[in-house]
């Protein structure tokens, strides 16, 4: 009983240890991504995208600007087939995406 009492707290503190460094990662990376205009959602999901092993401020700065022109070009086409033309979308420009693309993370 005793034994297993042992492991459980061990488990429980590798765990919390592995915590601990998953929030010293995003706190590294959330100050590098500041300093070039990125906000922490989006630092959030540049970590959920690239896993563990990769760095998340290659991806913000190599592949959102391509997910956001994603975005902006899936609007106006739906306007376009919802309507029939913009549909009132005019130009989506690159903030509205990125609103729209951290909202639907």
């Amino acid at each position: 009983l005793e034994e297993e009492r042992r492991r459980q707290v061990e488990a429980a503190r590798r765990e919390l240890d592995s915590i601990r460094q998953r929030d010293r990662q995003f706190f590294i990376f959330l100050k590098e991504a500041e300093k070039i205009n990125f906000d922490p959602e989006e630092v959030e999901i540049a970590m959920k995208a690239v896993g563990d092993e990769n760095d998340p401020i290659s991806w913000l700065i190599n592949q959102l600007p391509g997910q956001l022109a994603t975005v902006a070009q899936l609007a106006a086409a739906h306007g376009r087939l919802q309507y029939g033309h913009l549909g009132g979308l005019g130009a989506f420009a690159p903030q509205e995406a990125r609103k729209y693309y951290m909202k639907n993370r």
